[in-house]
């Protein structure tokens, strides 16, 4: 996805200043997505969801 944005902006540069484009949207979904997965949490690391032995 990261290479497809360079392509475009390489081949219309004036994409990135185009806020209803495709370009724009990207980075705005990928840095959503970056922030999603920092702020997971890892529920497979905890045992709360085990049977008691």
């Amino acid at each position: 996805m990261g290479i497809l944005n360079v392509r475009v902006v390489g081949f219309r540069p004036e994409s990135i200043r185009d806020m209803h484009g495709g370009t724009a949207k990207d980075a705005c979904l990928i840095a959503c997505a970056w922030v999603v997965w920092k702020l997971h949490t890892d529920d497979t690391k905890s045992d709360s969801g085990l049977a008691p032995a």
